[in-house]
């Protein structure tokens, strides 16, 4: 396969109809990708779904952003958050420190940072709080021998079964009490075998104002009551022990992970707001501008998942971002806003522009064969799978 720059592509076809469809292109096959056209596929009869993605491997975030020990002519964009967030403070892009989001990729065997080589013989590591941080923690700390059974990619195996971290700091700006996690995350990291917990007492002494946000948000109290609990007695770690560290109100040194949020990314030509970082929507519904008095949609163009809402929620979440973004495409076409009849020359006119560009498709059939490949490597290793990492050996699969 050749690419476009650094773009290449896996494409399915679904379709519920076979003459006249309704042509929907879904630019994404991560979550929200697969849920809206899932949903459009229920909804609508005639209808022909064309799924395109960067990579050769489909389910974005589910593949390369969940944590490895947790076992259409018309366009609806769900191309997710690919940049990162920025602490705009000095020393940001200082040696040492690593974006979540890469260091999440690297270990889940994305191509794109299969050389991050994070250096992982510092003494501390510092991660400021929130759900990726979480994450980030536990593989550092969990025992090799139980990732060893992950689909965790094996470079990053490798790295940490040589790793001298011992001690892993969550570093967070603000308190306890607004810890960006979920109780069932927290009690997954504080679960990790023989793992000794540290918080400064007065870390976790609450305001007023702390009282009343327990008291309006369940989640925020049993985190809360999870971290007080959580404290390992005070006594001398047996040599080898491995620390988590709860650091809050406090910046963060050594090896730094930033975990304060994913960035969508812009593309030549559609809208974008650079400060939200998200294509401007209402309900799904594409702004082609936001600034007038009386809103101008771009017809036929649609939006969903992180690109549409910024990265918030869980997986889970885009079911119900699917759901309202379904809903516009469902209501323009009652109002006969998009037909079948467009003149726009649909998945043919995709192809004819990536062939002229040089550019073979890699198809769902093609990844299957990726699939398989890596179940097949994940046996002899008594592994889910063996994620394949690399461009060269996902394109020659």
């Amino acid at each position: 396969m050749a690419s476009i720059g650094k773009f290449r592509w896996i494409t399915r076809r679904f379709t519920t109809h076979p003459s006249a469809p309704l042509r929907i292109c879904v630019v994404g096959s991560g979550p929200a990708g697969f849920y809206t056209a899932e949903k459009i596929l229920k909804a609508h009869e005639k209808v022909e779904v064309d799924v395109i993605d960067r990579l050769p491997t489909p389910f974005g975030l589910v593949r390369s952003g969940v944590a490895p020990d947790h076992p259409e002519t018309k366009v609806v964009l769900a191309y997710g958050a690919e940049s990162d967030r920025s602490l705009g403070i000095p020393g940001e892009e200082l040696a040492g420190i690593y974006a979540a989001r890469e260091f999440v990729w690297w270990y889940n065997g994305h191509p794109d940072c299969r050389n991050l080589d994070p250096d992982l013989k510092s003494t501390d590591t510092a991660v400021i709080f929130g759900n990726v941080a979480l994450d980030v923690a536990r593989i550092l700390l969990r025992p090799t021998a139980e990732l060893a059974r992950t689909d965790i990619a094996s470079h990053a195996l490798a790295a940490l079964e040589e790793s001298s971290i011992r001690k892993v700091y969550l570093v967070g700006r603000r308190g306890p009490v607004q810890a960006a996690c979920t109780a069932k995350e927290l009690r997954e990291v504080l679960g990790v075998k023989d793992l000794r917990i540290h918080i400064q007492p007065a870390d976790l002494v609450t305001t007023p104002v702390d009282e009343i946000e327990m008291k309006n948000n369940r989640i925020r109290k049993r985190v809360y009551e999870l971290l007080s609990k959580a404290v390992t007695p005070a006594h001398a770690p047996h040599p080898g022990q491995r620390e988590l560290h709860f650091v809050f109100f406090r910046k963060p040194d050594k090896l730094s992970l930033k975990s304060i949020g994913y960035k969508s990314i812009a593309i030549d030509g559609l809208p974008f707001d650079s400060k939200k970082g998200i294509v401007p929507n209402i309900g799904g519904r594409v702004l082609a501008d936001a600034s007038k008095d009386h809103m101008q949609y771009e017809t036929g163009l649609y939006v969903c998942g992180w690109l549409k809402r910024g990265p918030t929620g869980i997986i889970g979440t885009n079911l119900y971002c699917a759901e309202e973004t379904l809903s516009c495409i469902s209501d323009d076409v009652d109002k006969g806003v998009l037909t079948s009849n467009s003149p726009k020359p649909g998945r043919d006119g995709l192809l004819q522009l990536l062939d002229s560009r040089n550019t073979r498709v890699v198809t769902f059939d093609a990844w299957e064969k990726i699939d398989a490949e890596e179940k097949r490597r994940g046996n002899l290793k008594n592994k889910p799978r063996e994620k394949l990492t690399m461009w060269e050996e996902l394109l020659k699969v």
